[in-house]
């Protein structure tokens, strides 16, 4: 049984009432959250976007991706109409997003809060929206589709050039994941993670590490 996420808020609630000995955060600690809590660099995964339509090359431009999310393109070229997905705020790859590229992280806001996108709760949400809704544009970590084994294709990202792939050193989206353990607490598992035997085994499970 895989329990649902309860993301990183709940990870640090968790580990603070002694519920579990380590959590796993997708997004650095708050001021308020690292007063009792340690927060260790673990892996990093590339964040990419999806569609459930053909994309020609499996590329896609920036400015493509911002007018999807803003309104401007809703049909896809095989005529098919876009259901623009997206997590719900403060999820962390919305932060990524938004640090990284402001522009796109907006017009995504905009469709959420206009309710022309369809919020997804979790990753598994947003996976199988990708996977059976027709014309489904969204968002997930690429080391969760590599893991899992999804049958999900990400979209190059076209920036003023040829397309990046997510395996490029530039691709602007990276996402970084956390052990989170109680600051009198020290966790033996926490040493394991970031040794060099357990590390080497990232690129395996799609991750890449911190």
């Amino acid at each position: 049984v895989v329990p649902g996420s309860i993301g990183t808020s709940g990870a640090v609630a968790a580990v603070r009432d002694g519920a579990v000995d380590v959590g796993l955060g997708s997004r650095a600690l708050r001021p308020d959250e690292s007063t009792d809590i340690v927060a260790t660099a673990i892996a990093q995964t590339p964040l990419a976007f999806y569609a459930a339509a053909p994309a020609g090359d499996a590329g896609i431009s920036l400015q493509t991706l911002i007018d999807l999310y803003a309104g401007i393109i809703a049909v896809w070229d095989t005529g098919q109409p876009v259901v623009l997905l997206v997590r719900e705020e403060g999820d962390s790859g919305n932060e990524v997003i938004a640090a990284a590229l402001p522009e796109l992280y907006a017009a995504m806001e905009a469709a959420r809060r206009d309710g022309r996108a369809i919020v997804q709760p979790t990753d598994h949400d947003m996976w199988i929206a990708l996977r059976d809704v027709p014309g489904a544009l969204g968002y997930l970590d690429t080391g969760i589709v590599a893991l899992d084994g999804l049958p999900l294709r990400a979209l190059n990202l076209r920036v003023g050039g040829a397309p990046l792939e997510t395996t490029n050193p530039k691709w602007p989206l990276r996402k970084t994941l956390f052990l989170l353990t109680a600051r009198d607490r020290p966790q033996p598992f926490v040493a394991f993670a970031i040794s060099p035997q357990a590390q080497s085994r990232l690129p395996a499970w799609g991750y890449e590490a911190p």
